[in-house]
């Protein structure tokens, strides 16, 4: 018997250590406190590798801990992120709403997205607006040149 990923996505960086976790949660409204809530049952999970930064990402809302690792598991995120600069381009190319995805549409453009930050080369010296944050974190070079693992249902 198989056991489950501990998370949706691990995202590797170059020398295959995992530095991202990645949660994908299709709530219609979500809060700080409802992620926080949700980190903690994550870092619970015993085969949880160890890796810098965690996102929970929903619809509305990206959760990113930095030092997820060495913090509270009751400590709030670093960063609280509005998806949409991010989320626009996969849905205008689908022609489809937010509204209308399901989780695995949802989980499969956060998929697209977070593996396109490990390729895509060079890395642009200015990110698009509302994604400073990529490179204000770190993430966005501790990820380059990385691969990701998804659980894959069957």
């Amino acid at each position: 018997m198989t056991r489950p990923m501990p998370a949706d996505m691990i995202i590797f960086n170059s020398h295959y250590e995992p530095v991202l976790l990645v949660e994908v949660m299709y709530w219609p409204k979500t809060s700080v406190k409802r992620a926080t809530e949700t980190r903690e049952v994550i870092l619970e999970r015993d085969n949880l590798p160890k890796a810098r930064y965690l996102l929970i990402a929903a619809p509305d809302r990206f959760y990113l801990w930095t030092d997820q690792a060495n913090s509270s598991p009751s400590a709030p995120p670093d960063y609280v992120i509005d998806p949409t600069p991010i989320l626009q381009p996969y849905l205008e190319k689908g022609r489809i709403t937010l509204g209308k995805l399901g989780l695995e549409w949802f989980r499969s453009i956060v998929s697209s997205w977070v593996g396109r930050l490990t390729w895509e080369f060079p890395i642009p010296r200015r990110l698009p607006k509302g994604q400073e944050w990529l490179r204000e974190s770190g993430l966005l070079k501790a990820v380059r040149g990385g691969a990701e693992a998804a659980e894959v249902l069957v």
